[in-house]
């Protein structure tokens, strides 16, 4: 038995007379039972990210603008899209299908712990400086900080006449940084008519023309690569920023604690400084662009700060305690009133610190500061 007798056993062909203008392909297939090929929800996923469906304006604001893009790179007939709907066994329309892309979406961190949404801002053409050599594409805008996990349309993907050749896999070979193939999304549709899809459709037939276009991708991957590795130098060096100030903050607390804390005004006031400083580290955690491993480094400057923080909280006894242990109990409530009176009169933190500390100098023992 050969192809010819097999296909001829289980198809019938059926000659209709067409509609008026109407060119269309019906393929029927009957007695399924795989329930791969009769779920809903895995039929949409494949047939939006492989079929020449239309965009969903409901969730997705950049279909003018790519319609746009393919108008000024020449090929505005690449977009050419088809209805598609899944139908049950009674005709009930189940599900309207479109491109899977949308403006706002939840994806994973490397770790695929926490969740984080990422907003898409613009799409950008490609290749970026214009010019065409049969092909064009877009590229989402959106601040890429690290693989977008559990995300079906994440990576850049190739369309031809609209419909995809393979999957994210075929550009991610090009990049520099293949796991920074992941952290965008786009597309690249193909118009050279030298090139010619392979029997899988998950790559073309080896020629010239494949060789032109995989090396013209490449150079656009290299681009693209810089811009996110830039990117995260930049982030780093934010966050760098923000963790040796804190660090700073950290290291001066300890060596004044060590040096013995000169009154309760002075621990009242660093504990203070902590405390703005910690509120600062807090909100750079909670911040929506933070990856993990950012993440990870300012809850480590958080927690230096913390446990020194812990320590000052937990001193009884001050400088100036010791300087005034030799007074009566009502001189010493008489200093501490009269330090507080000149406080709130100075409003001057650093000036007021340079008389307390000359205050209890004097007050000790055998001493001459006036």
């Amino acid at each position: 038995t050969d192809i010819r007798d097999a296909i001829n056993r289980n198809c019938v062909a059926d000659d209709r007379p067409a509609h008026s203008g109407a060119r269309f392909l019906q393929v029927s297939l009957e007695c399924v039972k795989n329930p791969a090929l009769l779920n809903v929800d895995g039929l949409a996923s494949y047939l939006e990210q492989t079929a020449p469906v239309r965009y969903d304006p409901t969730i997705w604001s950049f279909q003018n603008k790519i319609r746009s893009l393919a108008n000024s790179a020449g090929y505005p007939e690449s977009l050419e899209s088809i209805s598609l709907r899944i139908c049950g066994p009674d005709g009930t329309v189940l599900r309207e299908v479109y491109r899977p892309f949308k403006d706002s979406f939840m994806t994973r961190d490397g770790n695929k712990k926490s969740k984080r949404r990422v907003h898409v801002s613009d799409v950008v053409p490609l290749p970026r400086e214009g010019d065409y050599h049969g092909w064009w594409g877009w590229l989402a805008q959106h601040s890429r900080r690290g693989a977008l996990a559990d995300v079906p349309w994440a990576g850049l993907r190739v369309r031809m006449h609209n419909i995809a050749i393979g999957d994210h896999s075929l550009v991610q070979r090009l990049w520099t940084t293949q796991a920074h193939a992941l952290w965008c999304f786009g597309e690249i549709h193909v118009v050279d008519p030298a090139l010619v899809p392979n029997s899988q459709r998950d790559d073309f037939e080896q020629s010239p023309a494949r060789s032109r276009l995989f090396e013209q991708l490449r150079e656009e991957m290299r681009w693209i690569d810089k811009d996110i590795r830039d990117e995260s130098k930049q982030r780093n060096r934010s966050v760098v920023t923000i963790t040796q100030r804190a660090n700073k903050k950290t290291d001066q607390a300890r060596d004044r604690l060590d040096g013995g804390l000169a009154s309760h005004n002075e621990k009242t006031n660093l504990l203070d400084e902590l405390g703005k400083e910690a509120d600062k580290l807090n909100a750079a955690v909670r911040e929506r662009k933070r990856t993990e491993d950012e993440r990870k480094q300012l809850r480590q400057a958080l927690r230096s700060l913390e446990h020194v923080k812990e320590d000052i909280e937990k001193v009884r006894r001050t400088d100036a305690d010791a300087s005034m242990s030799h007074l009566s109990r009502q001189a010493r409530s008489a200093v501490r009133t009269v330090l507080a009176v000149v406080k709130d009169a100075l409003a001057d933190d650093k000036r007021f610190a340079l008389i307390e500390e000359r205050v209890i100098a004097a007050l000790r023992p055998g001493g001459h500061e006036h």
